[in-house]
């Protein structure tokens, strides 16, 4: 079975529902049947590789939220729910930047049968530790802590290479009408869109729960 999950490493979301996969696979029968593979999806593939000031500034800008204020208390819920699930989340001061250049090191880590390590090191880097991931040096230091080779990074990361594969990953998305992050798509049927609970991944997974 093929679980696909659609993700912006810039989206705490996809973080808590990493987690929440990783606990359904836990408790699923048949987990070592199942494959997950981590496809790319951009929030906003047109935005300039940095951007400055507070990303909940940028989120009113953008119309994500109506005040600052309401942003805020967002991120007060994904801390609090982030927190639930082990993780230190850090919405409030995580760098706006533009995240293709990452989501190509993820390809080649896929190649490399890192893609769930790096993953992972690209989530927390961005979202715990506030990681700049348009940063080639910052993306080269984070892949060598999954094993990367430094050289073939550096040498991907000068050229366009895996650009076609994270624009196929974009246009995937669109044909399945995937819109947002994380989209979790199990046997070829989508969750709902976001972290949904883990009895509802066991239940796409055709486990009953109960």
């Amino acid at each position: 079975m093929r679980v696909e999950v659609w993700v912006d490493v810039l989206c705490p979301w996809g973080y808590i529902g990493k987690r929440r996969l990783e606990r359904a696979l836990a408790r699923f029968d048949g987990r070592a049947e199942v494959e997950i593979v981590w496809r790319s999806l951009e929030l906003d593939p047109g935005s300039p590789r940095t951007t400055s000031g507070p990303i909940a500034d940028l989120l009113v800008e953008y119309g994500v939220y109506e005040s600052r204020r309401a942003a805020l208390r967002q991120f007060e819920m994904i801390t609090y729910l982030g927190q639930q699930e082990g993780l230190e989340l850090r919405p409030a001061t995580t760098v706006p930047a533009n995240s293709f250049d990452a989501h190509r090191l993820l390809h080649l880590a896929a190649e490399r049968g890192q893609a769930d390590a790096m993953i992972e090191r690209l989530l927390r880097g961005c979202l715990t530790e506030n990681v700049n991931v348009a940063d080639h040096a910052a993306l080269v230091s984070l892949g060598r802590e999954v094993g990367l080779d430094h050289a073939e990074m550096w040498a991907v990361l000068d050229s366009d290479a895996y650009a076609g594969s994270v624009l196929a990953d974009r246009d995937l998305a669109r044909e399945r009408g995937l819109r947002g992050s994380p989209t979790f798509v199990v046997g070829g049927q989508a969750a709902p869109l976001g972290a949904p609970s883990v009895d509802t991944l066991l239940e796409l997974l055709g486990q009953p729960v109960g």
